[in-house]
């Protein structure tokens, strides 16, 4: 007695656990395919296999339900006839397969990646009765890729060996059908598919009970079931104002040929046009304006199907300025690494270029990544321009329609002087994108406000380390270009502004041919517009709302407007300055370190203009350290009326940066307030808010606000003061404090409260804290010992300098001493010389820096 064997569920994966007859109506659509095996070209019967060709003549001994053959007279068989009967007992196991053409089912076949194929077919069948799986009969559509991989529908991935998806299924646990069925099953096209072939098997899988008719088919036929109608177009390439143009447009799905249109509200930009085909359409033209326009696209199939997707089509113009950063053999200053090199293109030998690759011509050496990094390119005085990266690149990588393998990518980062943005991407295409053709890109992106620098880098990930025997990622030449984009005015808002009290705003613009010509409409009285400028100015002479419009015309005659709303509001602002103007105009006493300045360095003042500073303008590393000793200064205002008011606020802009010490009492920043009454008489100084060491520097720009509180009374004027006191000599190489956009506000007797009773605290006493490396020179050994005294130190952190102020070591230890044996940051000892240092000690939650020093090496 045979074994019986369990049919494994994991093995086979019926896409359909019934087959339905095919409903009449149906009928009339026109199969894509069609074969009736009256004529085999193409088709692919197993050498040794019982499969063949048979008419219903050679069946002459089988009952009517068999020789009626739906074509009708010939039928694929599996099985030998022998008098007029069918058999496949041939005394041992028999299996085979019989294979359809290759079928194309990629892009701009009849069949597309997207679609669902419908496999009808007739078939007749007897085996034997037995409950095991034996006397398989089987079809299974193969969907391969370009690389010859088949498709696994159960992962929903490529696989490298050959996988079958199961369409009908039947065994000898199945009644046999000894009269003609006919059965349907459906499969979807995945993108990337190029290939579809049907192969139907048999196995009688041993040779037991094989006396039977076997299994006729016949009537094979495909049909066309259309995916969605898509518009698969996701970006437009951007433009460039008076250069030619052209981009393409592709939809799938529905029932072909499509038909092209704009949304009814869309527009594309003056010179180009839509230009339709059947299956896609092209924007072509010499853009005659730029900007960015949000473009409404319509595709339309035959049946009346219709789809719509808005895209973003960028036009770059205005001035113009490129700077060629590669080409061929020349990419200097490029950093490199691994795989990365400069070398000839094996697939056209007289072009060089960067190429991502190993010595063998692809980069199938395990899991691999490499980025190509751009040297800096000065930005600086391009704040807002538009920028246009563009590269001629061959790309020759695995495969993979579920994407993520083999990505390559360009990222961008900015510098603002202080410091990099994080790198950000700006182009990616990986293993779901076609490859194996040379390409121009085109990317564009903007500078940010306050960038001076800028880099790109052209990165390349495997992410495994299968399937990589590829030419990997050529580079022939980098472009950049920046163009100062169309012309517009980029405030959006204008300040509200009171009667009597002066009223200054910048507005802004960017873009088009500077330099620019600016004029107004429908100001209220009282306040005009530079022309030269873009600054409204002025004091208002009348309360409302107000609708000005704004005109803005560059050097090429180019011009744009916008409405804005304004409005003025009776007097409230007592006090007001935002250094624009000369400090004789406001301020009576200026003692100290304070200044009028609009460049610190390391700090970002584009949006405040002008400000107070108290603190040196050095420009290497501006502070407050004068020279050993210490530093106190006022910035205190001229009088002004308090006009009635009962009450007042104050508020301002500060950025401050001083040394950190618990205990406090050190680098006061505090702000005080004092009145003249009717008598004529002034009244102390009384502080209204303070900060000192104690509270950690903000190192940011921050917005204060101290009151209401009331007025004294019988006050009619009042002065305001700004003042910085270091308190001793030690720790002042920070950078101190900057003031701006004053102003002080009358505000509601009911919302005022008593004035703070608040003394500026007295600083404790501190013994001064010493810096050390021992010994100094360092002589006849290889280590020398910083160490801070007269303050419990946390950590420590040195570093040294060549006299050219370049890095040559750094270190960083627990508590107050740090160990350095003269070495540099790799390791090898320093030549002997002069070295500058500065060491930092972290004390509570900040960190003091001592004074730049020497240290001598004389070994």
């Amino acid at each position: 007695m045979r074994r019986e064997e369990k049919l494994t569920s994991a093995k086979f994966v019926i896409l359909f656990s019934l087959f339905l007859l095919i409903p009449f109506t149906l009928a009339a659509q026109q199969p894509l395919k069609k074969w009736t095996f009256d004529d085999t070209t193409d088709w692919t019967f197993e050498k040794g296999s019982l499969w063949r060709v048979v008419t219903s003549r050679d069946l002459y001994e089988e009952p009517g339900g068999v020789v009626n053959f739906p074509s009708p007279e010939y039928a694929a068989y599996f099985g030998e006839v022998r008098e007029g009967r069918g058999t496949y007992d041939k005394g041992q196991r028999v299996q085979g397969r019989l294979s359809s053409p290759w079928i194309y089912v990629g892009e701009g076949g009849e069949i597309q990646p997207g679609d669902r194929v419908r496999i009808e077919f007739w078939y007749c069948r007897e085996v034997e009765n037995f409950d095991g799986p034996y006397d398989k009969t089987i079809l299974e559509a193969y969907i391969f890729d370009q690389t010859g991989r088949s498709w696994d529908d159960a992962a929903k991935t490529w696989r490298t060996a050959t996988i079958g998806n199961v369409i009908f299924y039947r065994d000898a646990r199945d009644p046999s059908e000894k009269e003609w069925q006919k059965v349907s099953g459906a499969i979807e096209i995945p993108q990337g598919a190029f290939w579809l072939q049907l192969r139907f098997f048999f196995d009688s899988v041993d040779a037991w009970d094989n006396d039977h008719l076997g299994w006729l088919v016949d009537d094979v036929a495909l049909y066309r079931e259309p995916g969605p109608l898509v518009i698969k177009t996701g970006f437009l390439r951007p433009g460039v104002m008076e250069q030619w143009y052209y981009s393409v447009l592709e939809a799938s799905g529905g029932t072909p040929p499509y038909a092209w249109s704009l949304g009814r509200n869309s527009r594309l930009p003056r010179g180009l046009e839509l230009q339709r085909s059947q299956d896609r359409a092209e924007i072509v033209g010499i853009p005659k304006e730029a900007g960015e326009f949000e473009v409404e696209f319509v595709v339309t199939d035959r049946v009346g199907n219709r789809v719509s997707k808005t895209l973003t089509l960028r036009i770059l113009g205005g001035e113009e300025e490129i700077h060629l950063l590669a080409f061929g053999q020349v990419w200097p200053n490029w950093q490199m690494t691994p795989l990365w090199h400069i070398g000839r293109f094996d697939l056209q030998p007289d072009y060089y270029g960067a190429w991502y690759a190993s010595a063998a011509g692809n980069y199938d050496v395990g899991r691999n990544s490499g980025e190509l990094t751009s040297p800096e390119i000065d930005v600086e005085d391009k704040s807002g321009r538009d920028v246009l990266i563009e590269f001629s690149h061959y790309r020759e990588v695995e495969y993979y329609a579920g994407g993520g393998y083999d990505k390559t990518f360009v990222q961008v980062r900015f510098y603002d002087g202080t410091n990099w943005t994080d790198w950000t991407t700006v182009w990616y295409l990986d293993s779901k994108h076609r490859s194996g053709m040379w390409q121009s890109e085109r990317i564009s992106t903007s500078i940010p406000r306050n960038a001076t620098k800028m880099q790109i880098r052209f990165c390349f990930d495997s992410v495994d380390g299968i399937n990589n025997r590829y030419r990997g990622w050529f580079i022939h030449h980098v472009l950049v270009s920046s163009f100062t984009g169309p012309l517009k005015i980029l405030t959006e808002n204008l300040p509200a502004g009171e009667v009597g009290v002066p009223y200054s705003f910048m507005l802004k613009a960017q873009g088009g041919q500077p330099p620019y010509v600016w004029s107004a409409s429908g100001l209220p009285a009282g306040l005009e517009i530079n022309r030269d400028t873009g600054e409204i100015r002025g004091s208002p002479r009348v309360q409302g709302n107000f609708s000005p419009k704004i005109i803005l015309e560059d050097s090429a005659g180019m011009s744009v407007s916008k409405t804005f709303a304004l409005t003025i509001g009776a007097k409230k602002t007592l006090f007001q300055e935002n250094f624009e103007s000369d400090l004789s105009a406001q301020w009576q006493t200026v003692t100290g370190l304070w200044h009028r300045t609009e460049n610190v360095k390391g700090i970002k003042l584009e949006d405040y203009g002008y400000v107070a500073y108290y603190g040196k303008g050095d420009a290497t590393q501006p502070n407050y350290d004068t020279t050993g000793v210490r530093t106190f200064g006022y910035l205190t205002s001229k009088e002004f009326d308090l006009d009635g008011a009962s009450a007042f606020k104050i508020a301002f802009d500060y950025w401050r940066e001083v040394e950190y010490l618990a205990a406090g009492g050190f680098d006061k920043t505090y702000v005080e307030v004092r009145f003249r009454k009717a008598d004529g008489t002034l009244t102390d100084w009384i502080p209204v808010w303070y900060r000192d060491a104690a509270t950690p520097s903000e190192k940011a720009w921050t917005s204060v606000a101290v009151g209401p509180f009331s007025v004294p009374s019988d006050a009619t004027k009042m002065q305001i003061r700004f003042v910085f006191d270091s308190v001793d000599r030690f720790y002042n190489n920070y950078v101190g404090w900057l003031i701006d956009n004053i102003k002080v506000t009358k505000e509601s007797a009911a919302e005022g409260k008593a004035l703070p009773a608040f003394v500026i605290p007295m600083a404790p006493a501190r013994e001064g804290i010493a810096f050390l490396c021992v010994p100094n020179p360092v002589r006849d050994v290889h280590t020398a010992t910083f160490a801070v005294r007269g303050a419990e130190a946390e950590r420590i952190r040195v570093e040294i300098f060549d006299l050219s102020g370049k890095l040559v070591w750094q270190g960083e230890a627990l508590g107050n001493e740090l160990t350095w044996h003269t070495e540099d940051l790799t390791g090898l000892p320093l030549a002997n010389g002069v070295y500058l240092y500065r060491v930092y000690v972290k004390v509570g939650e900040g960190w003091l820096a001592s004074p730049v020093q020497k240290v001598v090496i004389l070994r």
